[in-house]
């Protein structure tokens, strides 16, 4: 139930995963990406993905593997 502290008790045990995702891409050609996640430990992490600097280094590493061979 809302508020009875179970949330909280599943997230400190590893028995849960808080977690949330968003997709920015409607005004740029590629899309940007920030999640934010929740441990155990209560700790917050918030991550950012910038997608033309994604497809960057995807290309890279195309290139890469491509002189690989």
């Amino acid at each position: 139930e809302k508020n009875d502290g179970c949330t909280e008790t599943a997230i400190s045990l590893g028995k849960a995963n808080f977690s949330c995702f968003w997709n920015f891409g409607e005004s740029t050609p590629t899309d940007d990406y920030i999640s934010i996640d929740i441990n155990e430990d209560f700790e917050i992490s918030i991550a950012y993905e910038n997608g033309e600097l994604m497809t960057l280094l995807v290309e890279k590493e195309k290139a890469k593997n491509i002189l690989d061979y």
